[in-house]
């Protein structure tokens, strides 16, 4: 009867500390003593409360003596740290070898606590066996440090073997090609990385590393062949455009005003290629360094098609102004070239993103071949 009664009142006693939980942590101390304290008083015949306050006071006793026991470990632990800081300002210890020092006397607590304790009580042999106990402990971690020390001195010496011999062949590839040299040097650094597989797997690895070094050598060479190639044609046309500008001022020279328009019909033209050109060159950068951004490669296409047309549009008006010197002024087909002009000069003025030194109007009265070497930026010849 009194067992059953004992369970049931454990049952009850357990869901009271399941509610506690959720009120306190006090509250919740209560309830698990009374778990523990109630149904053993029934069983007993003792009395209920006052088995339960010595069981709350057990409870309380523990925490204390728990939490004390943490605080000793930490203060023990900030002792050690700061006794190896002190040797470390003093010179008496490597800085990289704190940490290890402060591990190793925190390891080393316990038996002197335990030898502290033998003597003080007098326990001779109980004191001797944690002494050798000790003794023992800091042999063997002793052994372990030397171990790993020789197994890390091995490590950083094989690594430094294997960057002499990237060094030296390096030296012997002085004066190679590009491609010689990638394919000499990843073949030497794969075949170093290659010694932690299996023998039958280090050929395949190689091989592997090799290949992927050389396509990406061959990725930048043909992207250095484009981008040569685009810097190229834009020096071609720059080059022909300065021709051409010193050609159109000796026909300015030789035949006046039909000379003139004929020299800024030339200038225009070749202005306009090496504008285009050099435009390409930039805009092929651009997409290159955009990578796998397509936000920045749309962007940079739309600019591209703006800054493009609008080197049109201004070509158009260029050409336009330069026609305007084969008639005579005043009349009418020189009007209406002067209306296509204005024209044209509105719609150039539109075009968003394009260089402001290349949105100015063209008066009717100034030269296109002047126009066009304020909008390059290029003295006439």
């Amino acid at each position: 009867m009194r067992d059953s009664e004992a369970i049931e009142a454990e049952i009850r006693n357990l869901y009271k500390l399941a509610d506690a939980y959720g009120v306190s942590g006090a509250a919740a101390l209560i309830a698990e003593a009374r778990v523990k304290a109630e149904s053993k008083a029934i069983k007993q015949r003792a009395d209920i409360e006052a088995s339960v306050d010595r069981q709350v006071r057990l409870a309380i006793a523990q925490r204390v003596s728990d939490v004390a026991k943490s605080t000793a470990s930490a203060r023990d632990q900030a002792a050690a740290q700061m006794l190896v800081n002190a040797q470390v300002a003093a010179g008496l210890v490597p800085a990289m070898r704190a940490a290890e020092l402060v591990k190793d006397q925190i390891a080393d607590l316990p038996l002197l606590a335990a030898i502290e304790a033998a003597r003080t009580r007098g326990l001779t042999t109980e004191a001797e066996r944690a002494t050798k106990a000790l003794a023992d402990q800091r042999a063997a971690r002793a052994d372990l440090t030397t171990a790993e020390r020789s197994a890390q001195f091995n490590t950083d010496m094989a690594a430094g073997n294997d960057r002499l011999a990237q060094m030296r062949e390096e030296l012997r590839l002085v004066g190679a090609t590009d491609m010689e040299r990638v394919r000499a040097l990843a073949t030497l650094k794969a075949t170093q990385e290659a010694q932690k597989y299996n023998p039958g797997d280090r050929a395949a690895y190689i091989e592997q590393q090799v290949a992927i070094a050389v396509g990406a050598q061959q990725l930048v060479e043909k992207q250095a062949e484009l981008n040569a190639e685009l810097r190229a044609t834009a020096d071609l046309f720059d080059t022909i455009d300065q021709s051409a500008q010193r050609a159109a001022q000796g026909m300015a020279d030789a035949f006046g005003n039909a000379g003139t328009a004929i020299g800024d019909a030339l200038t225009v033209m070749t202005g306009y290629y090496a504008d285009q050109a050099k435009l390409q060159e930039a805009h092929k950068a651009a997409i290159t360094a955009a990578g796998d951004d397509q936000q920045q490669i749309d962007r940079e296409n739309r600019l591209f098609s703006l800054r493009s047309s609008s080197q049109q549009i201004s070509a158009f008006g260029d050409m336009t102004a330069a026609a305007k010197g084969f008639f005579k002024e005043g009349s009418s087909g020189y009007q209406a070239l002067a209306t296509a002009e204005r024209h044209s000069a509105s719609s150039s003025s539109r075009c968003r993103f394009v260089r402001s030194h290349r949105m100015r109007s063209r008066p009717a009265a100034r030269s296109p071949t002047a126009s066009r070497e304020s909008r390059s930026g290029r003295p006439r010849p």
